[in-house]
């Protein structure tokens, strides 16, 4: 069993960025986008609640 569960870890690999000129999807860019949308939505759901009564 123990070896089983040795074996069964996920590994998440990203791909290289293109070398291209200008490289606008790089995974800081996405991680950045993430983050600013999630705070959106976060502030947009407090605001919902402060506001229904």
């Amino acid at each position: 069993m123990k070896n089983i569960e040795q074996n069964a870890r996920l590994h998440i690999y990203h791909a290289p960025a293109r070398k291209t000129g200008r490289q606008l999807l790089t995974q800081k860019n996405v991680d950045i986008a993430v983050v600013i949308v999630s705070f959106a939505g976060l502030i947009s759901a407090m605001a919902f609640l402060l506001t229904m009564r």
